[in-house]
């Protein structure tokens, strides 16, 4: 089901003036029907990406949560494609990249353990290697982390990561 994505776009890689924030892109995709989504990738230091997706023309502040109601077949190469942008970045340009991200809540469901995170999460296991990835995960907040064993310490990268998240998505 989750074996083939869609071709993407690099539209904008720019640096950010931020301490541990350092590079901010957008890739662009259509799928089959010519819906547009867009996977943005925030890198941080450590090389610790984190990973978001949605419509590309959605401006709502839930822009994550939104559904495309596109079918099953067509969320799973969505979703891929989002996957294929991480394993590209580790293969051509950062061995050692961590990736995180949350499987936002749908309508009327709580942001504990949603849907989206246990499907991001069987995706992950499947696509990354636990011999070459550590795999944390946040029931509670719907959070998974990636972290590659190329570092030196993936413990330490994950505990940073962990603040990253809880920095970004404000959590007490």
């Amino acid at each position: 089901m989750f074996n083939q994505g869609y071709p993407t776009t690099l539209v904008k890689k720019e640096s950010v003036n931020d301490r541990e924030h350092l590079e901010s892109r957008i890739y662009t995709f259509r799928i089959s029907n010519r819906t547009r989504f867009r996977v943005e990738i925030d890198r941080y230091s450590l090389n610790i990406f984190i990973v978001k997706f949605c419509l590309a023309n959605s401006t709502a502040k839930n822009k994550y949560s939104v559904l495309a109601n596109v079918g099953v077949t067509e969320a799973s190469r969505i979703i891929r494609t989002s996957l294929d942008v991480c394993l590209n970045i580790a293969r051509t340009e950062a061995p050692n990249a961590s990736f995180g991200f949350i499987g936002s809540e749908k309508e009327q469901e709580d942001k504990h353990n949603t849907t989206r995170f246990r499907i991001y999460k069987l995706l992950c296991i499947s696509s990354f290697s636990k011999d070459n990835y550590l795999h944390v995960d946040d029931i509670d907040r719907s959070a998974y982390l990636i972290v590659s064993k190329n570092n030196s310490n993936p413990e330490k990268i994950a505990r940073r990561a962990a603040k990253f998240f809880a920095r970004i998505y404000e959590w007490e």
